[in-house]
Order: structure tokens, then sequence, then C-alpha cells
């Protein structure tokens, strides 16, 4: 039979979690590599949020999201063979501003091809809404 007491190893997430505040894990002396982890989750953190406050009445966060996940992708395939003391800030340039680039991109071309999604609560007016209960 299980004990009761919780185990910390028990769930993954919080082991692997832990693993983040090892600089050995980036094989980095210092902070240099973690300070670009940490930036790039604030980042990807920031898009995902803008991306759901900016374009949830639109019904397509999802290519912001998208777009952002692109962003970072293209950033590490770009500085994937660079290293990283000759090329620091080069490499922090672009994993914090591509992804951002990359969402507010995808925030203006929705926004301007799609004002609201179509049939959305926020794009129909109450005479819009009384038509259609009287159609039922």
């Amino acid at each position: 039979m299980r004990s009761q007491t919780p185990n910390m190893f028990d769930r993954p997430a919080k082991v692997a979690t832990l693993g983040l505040w090892i600089p050995s894990v980036a094989f980095a002396h210092g902070e240099e590599a973690l300070v670009l982890l940490f930036g790039e989750i604030v980042v990807i953190a920031g898009c995902l949020a803008a991306s759901y406050f900016l374009l949830r009445r639109q019904g397509s966060a999802w290519v912001a999201v998208i777009s952002c996940f692109v962003g970072v992708a293209i950033a590490w395939a770009v500085t994937a063979n660079l290293p990283f003391r000759d090329n620091q800030a080069l490499i922090a340039f672009l994993h914090l501003v591509l992804p951002m680039l990359a969402t507010a991109l995808a925030i203006t071309v929705v926004r301007r091809l799609r004002p609201l999604a179509p049939n959305s609560a926020l794009q129909r007016t109450r005479e819009d809404q009384r038509a259609a209960e009287r159609k039922r």
C-alpha cells in the first residue's frame, strides 16, 4: 500500500522545472544562458497573453500563438551553430525580438483581415440577437 505523504518525485514536471535552475543543464558557467532562457520564457508568456487579450474577440488568437512559436523556432535555427560567448548579444537579440515581431505581425494581419469573428456575440447588436431569437 502506498503512503499518503506526498512525494516530490511523483510529479515529473516539478522535477523538470527544478532542473531549469541548474546552470549545468545549459552547459553554461554561471548565469549567461539562464538569463536568456528565462528572458525567452517571459517573452513567450507575454506574446501568449497579448495574443489572447488582443485577438480573443476575433476568435483567431491561435494564429498569433503559432507565429510566436514559429519565431522561437526561427531564432533557434538561426543561432544553433553560433558560439554563445562570441555572439551573445546577437543571440539574445534574436531570441527575444523574433517571437515578439512574429506575434505583432500576426496580430496586425489578423486585425486587418478579420475585424470580428462571424456570428460572434460581440459583433451582433441587440436587434440582431432579437431577430435571431424570433426566427427560432
